[in-house]
């Protein structure tokens, strides 16, 4: 007979064979965010952190404008993805014009897309794919030198909401709805056979 505390672990084990999957994700996520949040805790500590440069500064100076002239934007086209400065000045504009805390939420959605990845992977493939394109997403995505900028920093090598993290987003909302509407063609034969 096995021992309360064998038991205990064996039980434990067998949940987590049998729930491996969401381990697996849960793994990838871990990952991508502390790797993130590593890179954070590093940067803070560079001068780059305090005074953005090139595109952060850019990404900075056009939420102030936003924050403090007017929340219609600059009278000039945009060159850059226009929504990351109305975040960033609604983040400003709630919280103070520190970048730690765009910081920490890019870190956030840059590990959310790893897990997006993963997600898609299973879904599409199996699970062994799935934490191969999650690992590979969390290798490739982190932070480098250049992400000194809030919009990289920590998160990435582009802002939220970038063409890869929407990209990853509309393929598992397109995997959705068509697994979604396999099954209501499933249904509605199965209607149609029972009248």
């Amino acid at each position: 007979a096995l021992s309360p505390s064998t038991r205990v672990w064996s039980s434990r084990i067998s949940y987590m064979i049998e729930h491996r999957a969401l381990w697996g994700g849960i793994a990838i996520f871990a990952l991508a965010l502390v790797a993130r949040l590593f890179y954070l805790h590093e940067l803070s500590a560079t001068p780059l952190f305090a005074a953005p440069v090139v595109d952060a500064r850019t990404y900075v100076e056009d939420a102030h404008y936003l924050g403090e002239a007017s929340w219609g934007g600059r009278p000039a086209p945009y060159w850059q993805p226009p929504l990351y400065p109305y975040v960033l000045g609604g983040l400003f504009a709630l919280f103070g014009d520190g970048l730690y805390l765009p910081r920490l939420l890019q870190a956030v959605l840059g590990a959310l897309a790893c897990l997006f990845v993963w997600n898609l992977g299973r879904k599409v493939f199996d699970d062994g794919v799935a934490l191969g394109a999650g690992g590979v997403h969390v290798a490739v995505r982190l932070p480098g030198p250049r992400e000194a900028a809030p919009q990289h920093g920590a998160g990435g090598r582009s802002p939220p909401g970038s063409p890869r993290e929407l990209d990853a987003l509309g393929r598992r909302a397109l995997l959705h709805a068509q697994q979604e509407n396999a099954n209501l063609e499933s249904k509605n034969a199965q209607l149609a056979f029972e009248k």
